[in-house]
């Protein structure tokens, strides 16, 4: 069985989570209130594009096993 500890803060995650909950928390106040709010769906979307680009990065740079 592998060892899966997680040795550093990941950041990917980070972005991803905060990404998508600033969305969802503007979507949901768009369906309760009405209201769109712009700035929260700017930074979710921006968030998950650095996640996004974040993972692809790590996995590019993925040290060989040996």
């Amino acid at each position: 069985m592998e060892d899966n500890e997680m040795k550093q803060f990941s950041w990917t995650a980070f972005f991803l989570v905060t990404g998508f909950s600033f969305f969802m928390f503007s979507k949901l106040m768009f369906f309760l209130d009405g209201t769109q709010l712009p700035v929260f769906t700017l930074i979710g979307i921006l968030a998950i594009a650095i996640g996004c680009f974040s993972m692809i990065r790590s996995i590019k740079h993925k040290p060989e096993e040996k």
